[in-house]
């Protein structure tokens, strides 16, 4: 089981751009925690989504950019002032509510279930090839490896997959972080795994 401690998010350990423009819209991808064991008394690892999300999103300018789960929407704000203003910026969400994203620029919100089919087809005929996309969506291993079967062949080469909150899949579901590696490495061969807490970063190759 995992045990999770928040900590201060002006940690200044994780300055960065991405991770400023978090605190600014307020979002809970600057969330930092602490991973540990019960029995242990101090804290033994931090860190920040949007801090290591930065390493690997060198490119910024003309992309396009997928998020499944927006939810209130502060996360589609930073990822609007982080990229350039020409960059397009596609959002999935079950809420109806999300559709206020509507007023960033170069920014769509299709309001649906990301792996129901009629929404697939509408992100496939955009015939768009992603830069980036992120799975913020429902968590559970049955979801996230449907998504990665749908939308990862839609990244272009060398292109970023982002699944984020990795230990809330435990909640839902017997299958681990094991089983979805494993699940990702026989499907998609030509990826590299960067591993971080909670979050796996899969880069096509």
């Amino acid at each position: 089981m995992t045990f999770i401690k928040k900590f201060s998010i002006l940690d200044p350990k994780f300055k960065s751009r991405l991770h400023d423009l978090g605190l600014k819209y307020k979002c809970d991808k600057t969330t930092v925690k602490c991973f540990c064991c019960p029995v242990k008394k101090k804290c033994c690892e931090k860190t920040s989504y949007l801090y290591n999300y930065e390493k690997h999103m060198k490119d910024t300018s003309k992309i396009n950019f997928l998020e499944i789960g927006v939810r209130d929407g502060a996360s589609m704000k930073i990822w609007r002032e982080f990229f350039s203003i020409d960059s397009k910026l596609y959002g999935i969400d079950i809420d109806p509510k999300c559709n206020h994203c509507l007023s960033l620029k170069n920014t769509s919100i299709i309001i649906g279930d990301c792996n129901d089919q009629n929404i697939v087809d509408k992100i496939k005929k955009l015939n768009i090839d992603f830069n980036y996309i992120l799975d913020d969506g429902s968590h559970t291993y049955e979801d996230i490896s449907k998504s990665l079967e749908y939308y990862y062949p839609l990244l272009n080469r060398n292109g970023i997959y982002i699944i984020e909150d990795l230990g809330t899949m435990y909640r839902y579901s017997k299958k681990n972080t094991h089983d979805l590696k494993d699940f990702i490495l026989k499907k998609f061969p030509n990826c590299k795994i960067f591993e971080y807490p909670e979050t796996f970063i899969v880069q096509k190759l």
